[in-house]
């Protein structure tokens, strides 16, 4: 007894995953280097300040992590436009098992 394989459903079509564009590649370089410049930033202003290079590594770690990690939690906070909202969906949806001989004896 032969098993039928099941048609795809209809408009479901085989896409190919989308290029990140050139923007969504250098996102993290951007929250890095926003990061870094703040941090830079705080180890100038704690080194006049005090003069104590302990101190100012200090402070500039404490900033660069805070930093970072608020830039990432605000670039989360944004709505996804509506090609990323439609990749999102599809990546969402069940994915079809390919059908072949039924293995279960």
């Amino acid at each position: 007894m032969t098993e039928s394989t099941p048609e795809p459903k209809s408009g479901a079509t085989s896409r190919q995953p989308r290029t990140p564009s050139r923007r969504e590649v250098l996102r993290p370089w951007e929250l890095l280097s926003g990061s870094f410049i703040a941090a830079v930033f705080v180890f100038i202003m704690v080194l006049a300040g005090t003069r104590r290079i302990e101190y100012a590594l200090i402070a500039t770690g404490a900033v660069f992590i805070i930093t970072l990690l608020g830039l990432s939690m605000f670039s989360l906070a944004i709505k996804p436009s509506a090609d990323e909202q439609a990749e999102l969906d599809e990546q969402n949806q069940p994915k079809s098992e390919p059908s072949g001989p039924d293995q279960s004896h």
